[in-house]
């Protein structure tokens, strides 16, 4: 949405052929090698943890089409999860 309104805020109107070719320049960026890398598993932690199911699957498949490995997620996934029932309840998950 930002980018449609910078190419066109001189315009009081856009019409869809105007977004549909502004489309064709706005790829989404992903490089594993970069901080989209851990930034993207952020937001995809955090709109879980606040309840966000619209935004997860989002940022999930945002990092699954990039090529990102399934079990980069999944461990990050694990980790959240442990992090969460450890503050919620410290002796729920113990090592043997």
């Amino acid at each position: 949405m930002e980018a449609v309104i910078a190419a066109y805020k001189n315009q009081n109107e856009v019409s869809l052929d105007d977004i549909k070719r502004l489309g064709d320049c706005l790829a989404l960026s992903y490089d594993k090698n970069s901080d989209q890398h851990f930034d993207l598993i952020s937001a995809l932690i955090k709109s879980i943890r606040a309840s966000h199911p619209d935004a997860g699957i989002y940022y999930l498949a945002r990092m699954l089409a990039a090529g990102e490995d399934p079990n980069y997620i999944a461990r990050r996934l694990l980790i959240a999860a442990s992090e969460d029932i450890g503050n919620a309840n410290p002796g729920a998950i113990n090592r043997h």
